[in-house]
C-alpha cells in the first residue's frame, strides 16, 4: 500500500469525525455574562440590603414604641387610671407598629426586619388589651 492510498474505512472516519466535532460544539450553549449587582439588584439568594434610611426609621420607631409602651404601662398602673392619657398611648403603640410593619414588608427577605414587625404587632395587642381592661377606649382613638 503506498503512502498516498487511504483505506475505504479511514477515508470515511475523517469526515465523520470532523462533523460529531463540530455537532458536538455546536450544541454547547455559552456561558452567560456575569450579572452586574452594581445598581442595586442583590445576587440571587441574597436579601435585599435595608436602606440606610430605613433602617434609621426603623430604629427610631421602635425606641418610640418602646417609649409609649412604658408610658403606658406607668399609667395603667396608676390606681385611677387617666383614660384620657392611656387610650391615645395605646393607640400610639399600633401606630407606630403599623409604621414598623409598613417598612417591614419591603423587605420580606429580612428575618430581623419580619421579627421587629412581629415584636411590634404583639406589643399593640398587649397595649389595646391593657388599655381596655381599666378604660372605655374607642377603637381608634
Amino acid at each position: 500500500m503506498s503512502p498516498a492510498r487511504r483505506s475505504p474505512r479511514r477515508a470515511g472516519a475523517l469526515p465523520l469525525l470532523l462533523w460529531l466535532l463540530a455537532a458536538g460544539c455546536a450544541a454547547t450553549t455559552p456561558n452567560p455574562p456575569p450579572r452586574d449587582h452594581s445598581l442595586g439588584a442583590p445576587p440571587p439568594g441574597q436579601p435585599a440590603a435595608i436602606a440606610p434610611a430605613d433602617s434609621a426609621e426603623l430604629e427610631q420607631l421602635a425606641a418610640a414604641l418602646a417609649d409609649r409602651e412604658r408610658a403606658l404601662n406607668a399609667a395603667h398602673a396608676e390606681s385611677a387610671p387617666d383614660c384620657d392619657r392611656v387610650c391615645p398611648l395605646a393607640n400610639n403603640v399600633c401606630t407606630l407598629a403599623q409604621r414598623i410593619c409598613a417598612i417591614a414588608a419591603r423587605y420580606p427577605d429580612q428575618p430581623a426586619v419580619a421579627a421587629t414587625c412581629a415584636d411590634a404587632r404583639t406589643r399593640c395587642q398587649r397595649a389595646r388589651q391593657a388599655a381596655s381592661e381599666r378604660c372605655p377606649c374607642p377603637p381608634d382613638r
